[in-house]
């Protein structure tokens, strides 16, 4: 059988179960080339090591006719039976700063590499033909409007494959704790997911569900683990409905409107002095949130919120929650307008009719910029200005 994306960390826990509990004998993996030797070379010698017969194809799948090349050469005697492909690449960002390479990196080796192993194998008789997609393509996911629409393709190719009496599957993961893309997020990105409601598989939890998706006829395997209630909670903070699909499961009660007016009546309750002191309690507090920050504490005052890690996704995401909780619409490009919990807090006693406008924010703005850049290299220095000034 064949498996594309065999030397990711997914991949490789792929293909250990293959060969252990599938009983696979004869695996062709391919590998992008140039990928570092001691990769391949530890990984072919454990399956090796397990009986089985390991032949690694240097091949971009996206690569049409490298990949036929590879197919090929596949000798008669044991003709391909199964592919899996699991191959793919994040480059996660706001849709606006997504440029044209930046959604060909995430696109390619989904869409190209699977349309290919589509077409240059509809001949043959596969027992089966395995798409490794992820829920970001069933229910949407902030910042990853690349990577939702590579997986969203692969869902409807395994469709269109049934169609036409093919083998086709595809299987929508959510996040895996070991291995798999989310894995390598930031404890911040994965605080996120957990509010979303998203628990990270276990690898024996993941492998325990390819084998079941193997198993069974379904076209369309969604295999996460789902926390609904954490789930309906972030929903209902948020002031967002549920995905479509999830309509059902998670009916989202409407927002109190007395939440807002429950902070604004305790903050007018307080001197005018006071004011600006307990609205910046409540922006620190949601910046630890966001953050995954253990104390509200830790997030200073006057400190810049991009010193303290905030990007363009978890900005937005402290946007929304602000603007849940204090009832006000906010502009999206807020922490960079406004780049501390004091100046924050001053706007939105401003916004609610209770404050002065709050001081020009521009100088704290571009010295923060200034500040950050200072500290890249030069390979990020370009995309950290694409995030900023782009926002």
């Amino acid at each position: 059988m064949l498996l594309t994306g065999a030397f990711g960390g997914l991949g490789r826990q792929v293909a250990r179960w293959l060969v252990q509990e599938r009983g696979v004998q004869h695996l062709l993996l391919t590998r992008r080339p140039g990928l570092a030797s001691p990769a391949v070379a530890s990984l072919t010698q454990e399956l090796c090591a397990l009986g089985a017969e390991v032949q690694v194809a240097p091949c971009d799948v996206a690569d049409r006719e490298a990949l036929a090349a590879v197919l090929r050469a596949i000798p008669p005697e044991r003709p391909l039976r199964g592919i899996i492909h699991a191959a793919g690449v994040l480059d996660d960002g706001l849709l606006a700063l997504l440029t044209p390479e930046r959604l060909a990196r995430v696109l390619s080796p989904k869409i190209d590499g699977a349309y290919n192993l589509h077409t240059l194998t509809a001949d043959e008789p596969l027992e089966f033909f395995v798409l490794f997609s992820s829920v970001a393509g069933l229910f949407g996911s902030a910042g990853q409007s690349n990577y939702s629409a590579a997986n969203s393709f692969l869902d409807a190719l395994a469709s269109h494959r049934r169609a036409q009496g093919l083998a086709g599957q595809s299987i929508a993961w959510g996040p895996w704790s070991e291995g798999g893309m989310a894995s390598a997020l930031s404890e911040a990105h994965q605080a996120r997911l957990l509010r979303q409601g998203l628990e990270p598989l276990s690898p024996s939890q993941g492998l325990s569900l390819l084998g079941a998706a193997l198993d069974s006829e379904d076209e369309l395997f969604v295999a996460l683990d789902l926390d609904a209630r954490r789930l309906a909670r972030g929903l209902e903070q948020s002031r967002r409905a549920p995905p479509a699909l999830l309509k059902a499961l998670l009916p989202v009660a409407a927002i109190r409107e007395d939440q807002a007016a429950a902070l604004w009546a305790r903050i007018r309750a307080l001197a005018p002095a006071e004011r600006p002191r307990a609205l910046r309690e409540v922006v620190q507090g949601e910046v630890a949130t966001v953050l995954g920050l253990a104390q509200a504490q830790q997030v200073k005052p006057a400190e810049p919120l991009l010193e303290l890690g905030i990007d363009s996704l978890s900005a937005v995401e402290l946007r929304n929650r602000l603007a849940t909780l204090v009832g006000v619409e906010l502009s999206a490009t807020l922490v960079f307008d406004y780049p501390t919990a004091d100046a924050l807090a001053l706007l939105l006693l401003e916004r609610s009719g209770l404050g002065a406008p709050p001081p020009s924010a521009g100088p704290a703005r571009e010295d923060a910029i200034t500040e950050r850049i200072d500290a890249l290299s030069d390979e990020e220095v370009g995309q950290e200005l694409d995030a900023l000034l782009g926002d």
